[in-house]
């Protein structure tokens, strides 16, 4: 699923005096997996045109250190459990904007957030990649799970942080996996495994009758 803030009217729009309005709610979304209006808490929200049809949300109110309420919010649900292969975040600091940027992930909308990104922002439009998030759990005797993801921009001068998109690509989790492993209930009475002599040195196929070793330490005789 993707924000990416288009200039289309929907169910659930971002406006401001100074701005366009845009469309708040993620597209290419199925029924299994599907995302709610991004909350922009505690700082102020405004998209401008980047290209026709696209927008950029510019934001500003952001402080030195992160602080609870301020942040961006994005909400997915699943009616199975999701493997969260990857979040991608568009986005670039304006001048005197924030430098930093922490994004913490919440796998059960229940749960709590665990930061999985701090690092700084430039002053040109980059796709930040983070990868192999874990597993959105739809837990037994819940119709749906979920998961959060919140965004802080931190450290500028009073600037805006621009946010172009953010995609989140998932995948059915895989649970269950079977090794393949047959070996482990082998019966091992009717392998053929190397002899040695008493002596401990190497047996050939064809050895004279006698007493042997083989791995296991079993005496064969021959």
């Amino acid at each position: 699923m993707t924000w990416g803030w288009p200039s289309a009217p929907c169910g659930e729009m971002l406006n401001c005096n100074g701005g366009c309005s845009a469309c708040n709610l993620p597209r290419e979304q199925d029924a299994t997996f599907f995302g709610t209006g991004a909350s922009w808490l505690g700082v102020s929200a405004c998209p401008h045109p980047k290209v026709v049809g696209d927008n950029v949300v510019f934001s500003e109110g952001w402080e030195v250190a992160p602080v609870s309420n301020k942040s961006v919010m994005l909400s997915g649900i699943a009616l199975a459990s999701m493997h969260l292969d990857s979040i991608i975040i568009n986005h670039r600091s304006a001048a005197d904007g924030p430098q930093w940027l922490r994004v913490s992930l919440k796998l059960e909308l229940a749960g709590t957030s665990a930061v999985v990104h701090e690092g700084p922002i430039t002053g040109e439009f980059d796709a930040l990649s983070l990868r192999d998030l874990g597993c959105a759990v739809v837990t037994e005797g819940m119709a749906m799970g979920g998961f959060q993801v919140v965004l802080q921009a931190f450290g500028g001068n009073g600037g805006a942080w621009e946010l172009d998109e953010v995609r989140v690509v998932a995948a059915p989790c895989v649970q269950d996996i079977t090794t393949g492993v047959q070996d482990l209930n082998m019966d091992r009475s009717r392998t053929r495994s190397p002899r040695f002599d008493l002596l401990g040195r190497p047996a050939p196929n064809d050895a004279a009758p006698g007493f042997y070793i083989d791995a296991q330490r079993r005496v064969i005789v021959r």
